[in-house]
Formats: structure tokens, sequence, C-alpha cells
């Protein structure tokens, strides 16, 4: 009884220590600036940036001529769930962007997330 209890406590602390390792690695990705792929006319001049650095996020939106205007901003939080990696938006004065949302792919120079909520909802960046 006592092996098996000393077993599952250390395949426990093994988990543990990847989900904080993959989210770890996930935070230092994420953070910086993204630019929203605008997937209905990739050829636009009007463009959003996405900003994320330590747990505060902001939105910044071209005005078509040159200059930013800001749409919204707030708190995030990286969340595990079963091998699942989710961008949580936690706070924001977009309150249509509130959600858990599931990161697909993340590398060096690529984002994708999405989230199912009556359709889905599929967003795409590039640094």
């Amino acid at each position: 009884m006592r092996r098996k209890s000393l077993i599952i406590l250390t395949l426990f602390a093994c988990f543990t220590i990847i989900f904080s390792s993959c989210k770890k690695s996930v935070e230092n990705k994420i953070d910086g600036t993204w630019r929203k792929v605008n997937l209905e006319n990739v050829n636009a001049n009007v463009f959003e940036d996405w900003t994320f650095t330590g747990n505060y996020f902001y939105v910044l939106h071209t005005n078509g001529i040159g200059g930013y205007d800001t749409i919204s901003n707030g708190t995030y939080a990286i969340k595990m769930k079963l091998f699942k990696r989710y961008l949580s938006i936690e706070t924001s004065t977009d309150n249509s962007i509130i959600d858990d949302w599931r990161i697909d792919k993340i590398t060096k120079g690529q984002l994708v997330i999405y989230r199912q909520q009556g359709g889905l909802e599929y967003y795409e960046f590039s640094r």
C-alpha cells in the first residue's frame, strides 16, 4: 500500500511539472505583439495588433491613415485543461472577447486561437 501511494505521488508530481513547464512555454511565446490576419481580405490596409505583456493585453486598430486607435484592453491568463492550452481573456473593455480561447497553434511567428460559441470563431495572427 505504501509503495502504491509513493508511485501515485511521484506520477502526480511529474504531471504537475510537465503542465507548469508547458504553460510557462506558452506564456513566453505569446508575449509581444501579434498582427491579426484578415482572412476575408488578406490585402486589406487596416490591421489589428494584439499585444500581450505580463498578464495584460491591448488591441490596437489602424484607422486606415497610419494612426492607431485602442479598441480594447484587459487581462488574460494561460490555462491548461487536459493537455489543451487556452488563452483566457478574463477582463476586457470589449466584453465580446471575454472567453477561454483554445490555442490551436503557437510558434515564434504564428498564433491560432478559436472558440466555439454559437459557431466557430477563428483568429490567426503572425509576427
